[in-house]
């Protein structure tokens, strides 16, 4: 049940250009140290949070609450116990579609959505990433500097990742 959970709110969460496709998620974790997160209040269940922890970082690549319990509070909870977890291990670090590419058909979603991390302890590193003509802000849990190395370095360990995975459904 936790796995079917999982698949059905990652898949219905993110739209397929933004998402890994799931079969190639769970084989991230024989390249990558990946922690699959399930929340539950009770029997309930609540969202997910997926991280790829790196040298220096663990980065949440995707985080979402089931919809119909969104705006109550949940997402704060489930963020706020993640950051807990990795408290004393690297930062946590994340992509949001920028505020700042004025734009965006979805800008207040992004401003919020900016917001809710701000609210809950991320910061805005002025690191950002271009993807499909998408600006992403990188923010971190930590006040020590996050770099455009950084970014790269973690960018090439996820790609080469990627890249194993596919070589390896090729047949020779």
């Amino acid at each position: 049940a936790y796995e079917e959970a999982f698949r059905n709110l990652y898949e219905k969460s993110f739209p397929s250009e933004e998402r890994i496709p799931y079969e190639e998620l769970v084989q991230m974790y024989d390249y990558l140290k990946t922690d699959f997160n399930a929340f539950y209040e009770g029997e309930t269940f609540i969202g997910i949070v997926l991280a790829f922890r790196f040298e220096k970082c663990n980065f949440l690549a995707y985080f979402s609450v089931v919809e119909e319990l969104r705006g109550k509070g949940y997402g704060t909870r489930i963020l706020r116990d993640f950051l807990e977890k990795y408290k004393n291990d690297h930062p946590v670090v994340l992509g949001i579609e920028s505020p700042d590419q004025e734009d965006a058909q979805n800008l207040e979603m992004r401003k919020r959505r900016k917001a809710f991390y701000e609210r809950n302890g991320m910061r805005d590193t002025k690191v950002y990433s271009i993807n499909g003509g998408i600006k992403y802000t990188i923010m971190s849990s930590s006040n020590e500097p996050f770099t455009n190395q950084d970014k790269d370095e973690v960018f090439a360990t996820y790609l080469g990742a990627r890249e194993k995975i596919k070589m390896s459904k090729k047949e020779f």
